[in-house]
């Protein structure tokens, strides 16, 4: 159970941080001024957040950096999340600049995001099928069911991670929603990873 300790562990510090780092971070934007104006087709009432800033990912990002790295999570899995993370953090990064900086506030064109997200989900299910313990195994929580998806497996795993990541653009922006979506998603993820035996099923399965 020292595996699942460790999950809880860096769960709780991560959001201790981003509760930190909030109050930090949020000021410094303003103050550089790093606000997404609203896009005049909308409704009339969101008008009045035009400013408000933007980049807010960097938060959560650096959260759970720090939290990983100062546990000692060195293991190569924990490295390909990692390089995932990253990879779409700069697709966001891009699209900020491309709304803060260039003051064009469609930003990155659909396609284009969908195509970087494409790119750093298939390297991902390339990694995770051929170095991973479980290889193309999926683990179904709860109920200790496995399935080997063989070659569906990079195309799921694809699917999966491109799908949750545009699912956030529901809520984003409406007046706090996705941080309360968010907090609810991680505290299934916290219930997951705890219902898990094994150190290699927390950051496989």
């Amino acid at each position: 159970m020292q595996g699942n300790e460790q999950i809880i562990r860096v769960i709780i510090v991560s959001f201790l941080i981003a509760l930190f780092l909030g109050p930090v971070v949020i000021p410094v934007l303003k103050r550089l001024k790093v606000g997404q104006s609203i896009r005049e087709d909308g409704p009339r009432s969101h008008l009045v957040k035009s400013g408000t800033p933007t980049m807010g990912g960097i938060i959560i990002i650096l959260a759970i950096l720090t939290s990983i790295l100062t546990g000692k999570f060195f293991m190569s899995e924990v490295w390909a999340v990692i390089f995932f993370m990253l990879g779409f953090g700069v697709i966001g990064a891009i699209d900020d600049f491309i709304k803060v900086i260039m003051r064009q506030n469609e930003g990155l064109k659909p396609a284009q995001k969908i195509f970087g997200q494409l790119i750093f989900s298939v390297l991902l299910a390339w990694y995770g099928s051929k170095y991973s313990a479980m290889g193309t195994t999926l683990m179904i929580p709860f109920v200790n069911m496995h399935i080997d998806l063989g070659v569906l497996y990079i195309p799921f795993i694809t699917f999966f991670a491109v799908g949750t990541v545009n699912a956030v653009n529901l809520t984003d922006g409406l007046d706090g929603l996705n941080t309360g979506v968010t907090l609810i998603v991680m505290a299934a993820f916290s219930l997951i990873a705890n219902s898990l035996k094994e150190t290699n099923q927390i950051y496989e399965g």
